[in-house]
């Protein structure tokens, strides 16, 4: 039996043609941040969930750490 959070977080990212950032996932669940985030880490070891981390590409970004996000998806992403 799968968890209802996890099932809910599936049936959004299906949906969806474009992986989701974590944020969005959050918003289109209606859930918490925090929580929107363990559980697609916990379908992304159970293999059920892709996931990419990409950078975030800012105008006149100057530091050397560059802030990224990880885009979600049931879907393989390129």
């Amino acid at each position: 039996m799968i968890d209802p959070f996890k099932r809910i977080i599936l049936l959004a990212l299906q949906k969806t043609r474009r992986p989701l950032s974590t944020s969005e996932v959050a918003k289109k669940t209606r859930m918490d941040w925090a929580t929107a985030k363990a559980k697609l880490a916990s379908l992304h070891r159970k293999g059920k969930v892709n996931s990419k981390k990409v950078a975030i590409r800012k105008v006149g970004f100057t530091e050397k750490r560059v802030p990224s996000k990880i885009l979600w998806s049931t879907r393989k992403i390129k």
